[in-house]
């Protein structure tokens, strides 16, 4: 475990304690340039005993405007009045906030499904608020919709609050065989032990979330969120909940291993844990080549203010220590690695309680900087083993996946796969590789003939250079032509440069300063310009672009790219045909 020496988000947090005042937070931010806003969500009213637990797509979310980078995110649980409220009145069993497009979830790239969420956990949220290390933040576009999944579970006149918030199930059969579930805790249902209530004393109930931020600047690096869990036994079957037959006596404990793949190269930065009450230790391993390094080791913290001391609630898991790199040193993982997850539990548990332990968790969130999707990493996969895209028949190209399904499930999802199985047909109008996401092309007219004059709208990344190339016939794009939008070391400016592309390399300039239009914001930059197509049938597509480490100057060699061929449609992704 690292913090940042030289980060001054981190010097201000060493020795905070459980239940630092929030206000003094904030007033230390704005000392150091972030903007920080307080929100509520919409209320949730619940009534003694009752549950509530809301869709994903619940809210929308207040947030602040236009595109912005999260340095610093903390979450809180007040009333009516803005007074924080206790865990022992209202148990938040998780809450997760989302940030959608349509219904697609966005910064978080899995693994596990269940858990797309960007910020939040569960009763921890006090104690454990999200710092990043400049340069890193949580970069928004700021056309997302944020949106959350809350459940609270009002313990108020509850006879047994343990079996209460672990969602006890109705099958449950303690002390052997407990069972605990989120799907027993519906919302707007009552928990165990509550059914016939007739507590009429609703109240009104909010998650308060500070942010922290600053405006998105080139030299921001984005991060991104991969989820694990340590009930899964293939990587991407997360469970997300277990139980813990009983009863264990002092001293005893009960441990979960679980092992997975690593789907894409990452640098993390934050990484937290998540478990319920009993827990006492987990630790995360980092295994590449049979070497093992210890990622992560924490120990939850428990109350000890007393029933109702709002972040210190006696017997409550109120902190999990999290882990952190610095910015010049973040913990480097590789695709292939693998992540072992050890989540040990014991017999402790609320005043009053029983030995054993239901519906409970072993869950890591790492918030790191990527450049590959993990849909990417299974399609390269997918298609070393059943060939690219466009497949003659979708149940042929499923029988392949079929066959060779125990090298797949370490890569992809069932839904990657049906999902590449459905490009079919001999077009080759295929959806766009996510090798390289942050960028897209418009060609007008298309398909376009010998001798016409075509343009061109390129959108790449506004930190780093990046380029286009076409008019080849194959792949390796040897002879085609090159487009790239640079800026030289030295220069006051970028420019876009002309190329003959040659066999693995960027090939030799034609001109070095081609006319062209350009438009840049904070994150993306458009550049417009004219080209006489030189070629028929050569219709193989390159996209590429440098990381912001490098700058703006091309960096061929290292670079992110992606290609894709195809008559009388190129198939790559993110073209847009006019």
């Amino acid at each position: 475990m690292r913090f940042a020496a030289s980060s001054w988000l981190f010097l201000l947090f060493v020795g905070t304690t459980i239940g630092a005042n929030l206000d003094e937070l904030v007033d230390k931010f704005t000392m150091f340039n972030l903007t920080t806003k307080t929100f509520r969500s919409p209320p949730v009213s619940l009534k003694s005993g009752q549950i509530a637990n809301t869709p994903n797509d619940w809210g929308p979310l207040d947030w602040p405007e236009g595109p912005i980078a999260i340095h610093m995110f903390q979450g809180n649980l007040v009333d009516e009045e803005g007074k924080q409220v206790p865990l022992s009145e209202v148990y938040v069993h998780h809450w997760l906030i989302f940030a959608l497009d349509g219904y697609t979830p966005l910064h978080n790239d899995g693994v596990c499904s269940p858990l797309l969420n960007v910020y939040g956990i569960g009763a921890e949220l006090r104690g454990e608020p999200y710092l990043y290390p400049e340069p890193y933040a949580m970069v928004t576009t700021g056309k997302e919709k944020w949106t959350a999944n809350l459940h609270f579970i009002r313990t108020t006149n509850v006879p047994d609050v343990q079996d209460c918030i672990e969602c006890r199930c109705p099958d449950s059969d303690p002390p052997k065989h407990p069972r605990g579930s989120v799907g027993c805790c519906p919302d707007g249902g009552q928990c165990y032990g509550m059914h016939n209530s007739t507590h009429n004393d609703a109240k009104n109930y909010y998650l308060e979330y500070t942010i922290g931020y600053t405006e998105v600047t080139p030299k921001h690096i984005p991060l991104t969120i991969y989820s694990m869990d340590a009930t899964a036994s293939d990587t991407y079957d997360c469970h997300v909940d277990y139980n813990i037959p009983g009863p264990l006596g002092e001293g005893e404990t009960n441990t979960l291993v679980g092992v997975s793949d690593v789907p894409a190269n990452m640098s993390v930065v934050y990484l937290e844990m998540h478990q319920h009450i009993g827990a006492v230790n987990f630790t995360v391993d980092h295994i590449r080549n049979g070497h093992e390094v210890r990622m992560c080791n924490t120990t939850p913290i428990y109350g000890s203010g007393g029933h109702a001391v709002p972040g210190n609630e006696t017997g409550y898991l109120v902190k999990i220590p999290y882990c952190t790199w610095e910015a010049d040193k973040p913990f480097v993982l590789r695709e292939g690695d693998k992540i072992r997850m050890t989540s040990v539990y014991s017999g402790q548990t609320l005043p009053g309680g029983h030995p054993w332990h239901a519906g409970v968790m072993g869950l890591i969130y790492m918030h790191a900087h990527t450049t590959k999707p993990t849909q990417t990493v299974c399609i390269d996969h997918f298609e070393k083993l059943c060939g690219r895209p466009p497949y003659k028949d979708e149940n042929k190209c499923k029988e392949c996946a079929s066959r060779n399904w125990m090298s797949l499930k370490s890569k992809c999802t069932i839904a990657m796969v049906e999902e590449q199985c459905q490009i079919t047909g001999g077009t080759g109008d295929i959806p766009a590789p996510a090798d390289v996401p942050s960028m897209s092309l418009n060609v007008s007219p298309y398909p376009p003939t010998a001798g016409q004059t075509v343009e061109f709208t390129v959108t790449g990344p506004s930190n780093t250079w990046f380029a286009v190339g076409f008019n080849a016939e194959k792949p390796l794009m040897e002879d085609g032509l090159g487009m790239v939008y640079q800026r030289l070391d030295g220069a006051t400016s970028a420019t876009l440069e002309e190329r003959v592309l040659g066999n693995h390399n960027a090939g030799k300039v034609i001109n070095a300063n081609y006319p062209h239009e350009v438009q840049t914001s904070a994150t993306t930059t458009v550049v417009k310009f004219k080209h006489v197509w030189t070629g028929g049938k050569a219709n193989c597509w390159l996209f590429a672009h440098g990381e912001v480490f490098e700058g703006m100057q091309l960096q061929y060699h290292g670079a992110t790219r992606g290609y894709s061929c195809g008559y009388p449609k190129p198939a790559i992704g993110n073209i847009t045909l006019v």
